[in-house]
């Protein structure tokens, strides 16, 4: 949902939010809000395309949003405001945080009906979870509520996903009990969908202080923790050219995250920024779709044009044996020659230069995840296929009587 009137949202965005923030968006503008969420979310991108008006005046929202605030407080038995606890009193000490498992982390969600049941099995394929891999969660504060000991309470900053640059959105979560049997009571989020208690942005941070309870570094004994994984993770955005751009998208299996290396290598090889209708350009097509070619030919007939051609990418990775065999085998100087003077002459041929070492191993890292990694293989006698090899070859020659130490 939108934190800001000017902010442009796809399809996408209402389909990754909750129901409860669905709710609130068709609220605001006097719009039905029963259904399931399909029917929601339909309805609440066509309110966001046809640009349906606010109903309410901002000094309603910002009241029905006091209300709110104030009624969430009360309803959880939570004594002070989180926001009147003075800066110098939150801490940044990972080893005070909660122990907050996949368990509880879930059964807040789903108690709070924000998502259904079917949302836990492919979490990592959601917006929230994005979010909190691609470094949008800011550093994370501990406090104890000073009225009460039951209470802690953990805040932080979370960027917005559409507009980076933006001020971030101030989180902060409500929890009850010891360190290490706690549950999660409530949250609040400063952006617009922060009243419908679970969005994307507090489930980003709790994503954070989950995994830091799965690595153990909240862990008193723990000596390991990353150097500064707390600390800020807020990005600028900075001009790049394509071939350096990371394309990632997270996948729930951890078969599929594997693959993204070679996935993101194809798309950067793949990517064209000429349009489709262009990417095929013969002399014919330039003349046509050009104008003024032709005047400029009869004013000037000696003037030349130049237009790019396609050609061959010197990726500088060897030639895959296969084709090297066929090409050296079907040459004119290698017809007809017996096997025992073409086998040497090929070996030599197919001797890699040290920056191709050096290419094939930056190209095949992940090795069986890497399509690459299984070409550059085939037809090499390698340390897991060596065995098998050495026994065949010991097998012919033992049928021919000859011994080989």
């Amino acid at each position: 949902m939108p934190r800001q009137a000017e902010e442009v949202l796809q399809y996408e965005d209402f389909l990754g939010g909750t129901v409860s923030s669905l709710k609130d968006f068709l609220s605001l503008r006097g719009l039905k809000q029963t259904g399931r969420k399909p029917e929601l979310v339909a309805r609440a991108f066509g309110a966001y395309e046809l640009k349906a008006p606010v109903k309410f005046s901002q000094e309603q929202i910002h009241k029905q949003i006091k209300e709110e605030y104030s009624r969430r407080l009360t309803s959880n038995g939570i004594k002070t405001d989180p926001n009147t606890i003075p800066h110098d009193a939150w801490i940044d000490d990972m080893k005070q945080w909660p122990e907050v498992d996949d368990g509880k982390l879930f059964s807040y969600i789903l108690r709070t009906k924000a998502v259904d049941v079917k949302y836990i099995g492919k979490y990592k394929d959601q917006k929230a979870y994005s979010c909190w891999m691609s470094g949008f969660v800011d550093t994370i504060l501990f406090t104890k509520c000073p009225i009460d000991s039951k209470h802690v309470f953990l805040k932080g900053f979370v960027s917005p996903s559409q507009k980076i640059r933006d001020d971030p959105h101030k989180v902060w979560v409500c929890l009850e009990g010891t360190k290490n049997d706690c549950k999660i009571m409530t949250s609040w989020c400063t952006c617009t969908a922060g009243t419908a208690e679970v969005y994307n942005h507090v489930i980003a941070l709790m994503y954070k202080v989950n995994f830091a309870y799965k690595k153990t570094y909240i862990s008193p004994a723990c000596t390991s923790v990353p150097q500064r994984w707390n600390k800020g993770t807020k990005k600028d955005v900075e001009p790049n050219q394509i071939k350096n751009l990371v394309f990632r998208k997270d996948k729930k299996t951890q078969e599929d995250s594997a693959r993204d290396d070679t996935n993101n290598l194809n798309l950067k090889n793949q990517f064209d920024a000429r349009k489709p209708q262009d990417r095929q350009l013969t002399y014919e097509s330039f003349r046509v779709k050009t104008k003024g070619i032709n005047k400029l030919e009869e004013s000037d007939p000696s003037a030349c044009v130049l237009y790019s051609i396609e050609h061959k990418k010197d990726d500088g990775l060897p030639e895959l044996l296969p084709q090297k065999a066929l090409s050296f085998m079907s040459s004119e100087e290698m017809k007809g020659k017996p096997l025992e003077y073409t086998a040497q002459l090929f070996l030599k041929e197919c001797q890699m230069t040290a920056d191709q070492v050096k290419r094939v191993e930056i190209e095949t890292r992940g090795q069986s995840t890497n399509d690459l990694w299984h070409q550059q293989r085939i037809g090499r006698v390698t340390a897991s296929n060596f065995h098998t090899y050495h026994t065949k070859a010991q097998s012919i020659l033992n049928r021919k009587g000859q011994n080989v130490k």
